[in-house]
């Protein structure tokens, strides 16, 4: 009985990495590489997820886009060795160093059909997760692995209505498949290794926008997220001495209420500025709830340790000749994970710079090209923990991260 609840409140643990990675707002082939600064412009048909109420204002018609990503991230984590020296004052120094270089890639496509003053859009995508890591060589123990993989990807249908020539309301219903897996060692103690894996339908929820025309040089957005439950059912297992031991479980938590507030200004007819403003309410992401459906019934959670989190995005698109375009954009994400919360994922402070080309080759065709590259603030940043099983004393961990992005794709219009 001991040994389940211990594997169980590992789980808890290993689950709050979780969320360090959650949002993956990479969407989009034009909104990406603006910086996804892009609820006021809501210009293709990614809007089905930036903001449906601007499929209202798109051509008439089907149009069609479809792109992949290629993500690459290194992680560093800085810890001490175990066991920690006989002679070790506290706290304990990160003095052993791993390091997780993974690479992910993403297709993703959306569809849109606007008559009239109607609209509807379709859409599929990651934007929670996406994201790994695998270490190899964890406190100096070799063959210490600890790996991890998210991903909630959405399947979205929208509707767009415009109300009058200036303004629009959009609706998104998603429904989101989830995929959570975790190899790790066991934090209690003795060699023993865990591993857990949940999968299948996560949950539905819903995306209310609006758009507002105030002239033909600027327009506004307003976009919410409602909050989604997301409930996974799978399986855990501990092995000890060389004996694996099955469970069966769940795993539930809340997606956060977004509301972002974005504005679009064509300074020419050949030049558009867009900025984001984005607060995401973390903080009612309080804790993380398990469940075991054994023989045993018990539940279990595992505090976030999150606050709120504000992005803030710039982007920008020229057209340098008449099929060519250049964009670009800059976004900047505070970490909303307290100290306390930082796992091996690295969550810290992001600022995302990216550049970009679109060439249409024909009216109805167009092929695009991007690159992002993920400069950290905070990049080693020092957490002094408290003793735990492993390490009796106080020790301190520092984390670094980099990542970049290319993606490329094309929109068609029929």
């Amino acid at each position: 009985m001991k040994r389940i609840f211990a594997s169980f409140a590992l789980l808890c643990i290993s689950f709050t990495v979780m969320a360090a990675a959650l949002d993956n707002t990479h969407i989009g082939a034009k909104a990406n590489i603006m910086g996804r600064a892009f609820t006021g412009l809501a210009d293709d048909a990614s809007a089905v997820f930036y903001n449906p109420a601007g499929l209202a204002f798109q051509n008439e018609g089907l149009s069609l886009q479809a792109y992949g990503m290629y993500t690459r991230t290194s992680l560093w984590y800085y810890g001490p060795k175990d066991p920690p020296p006989a002679d070790a004052s506290p706290p304990l120094e990160a003095d052993t160093i791993s390091r997780s270089t993974e690479k992910v890639i993403n297709p993703e496509v959306f569809a849109k059909y606007r008559s009239g003053k109607t609209a509807f859009g379709l859409g599929v995508y990651t934007p929670y997760g996406s994201n790994k890591y695998h270490y190899n060589y964890v406190h100096a123990v070799p063959r210490n692995i600890v790996e991890q993989t998210l991903r909630l990807t959405a399947i979205s249908a929208s509707f767009a209505y415009r109300l009058a020539d200036n303004f629009s309301l959009g609706l998104s219903v998603s429904g989101y498949y989830g995929k959570y897996f975790y190899n790790g060692f066991n934090l209690f103690g003795n060699p023993g290794r865990q591993s857990h894996d949940f999968s299948g339908f996560a949950g539905a929820g819903g995306n209310l926008g609006a758009l507002f025309q105030a002239s033909e040089a600027l327009s506004l957005g307003l976009t919410l997220k409602a909050p989604v439950k997301i409930h996974m059912d799978g399986g855990m297992s501990l092995t000890e001495a060389g004996v694996q031991t099955q469970y069966t479980g769940n795993t539930e938590f809340t997606l956060p209420l977004y509301i972002t507030l974005g504005t679009a200004l064509r300074t020419s007819d050949t030049l558009t500025f867009t900025l984001d403003f984005n607060y995401a309410f973390y903080s009612k992401l309080t804790d993380m709830r398990f469940g075991l459906t054994e023989s045993i019934s018990a539940s279990w959670s595992a505090p976030t340790g999150y606050t709120d989190a504000v992005y803030i995005a710039v982007g920008v698109d020229g057209k340098a000749t008449a099929g060519l375009s250049i964009r670009g954009g800059i976004q900047f994400a505070p970490t909303p994970t307290t100290d306390e919360g930082l796992t091996y994922s690295c969550d810290l402070s992001r600022l995302t710079e990216g550049f970009g080309i679109a060439y249409k080759f024909a009216p109805q065709f167009e092929l695009t090209a991007s690159f992002q590259f993920f400069q950290f603030f905070g990049t080693r940043r020092a957490v002094i923990r408290q003793p735990d099983a492993i390490f009796p004393q106080p020790y301190t961990e520092k984390y670094f991260h980099t990542g970049m992005i290319i993606m490329g794709g094309f929109n068609l219009s029929l």
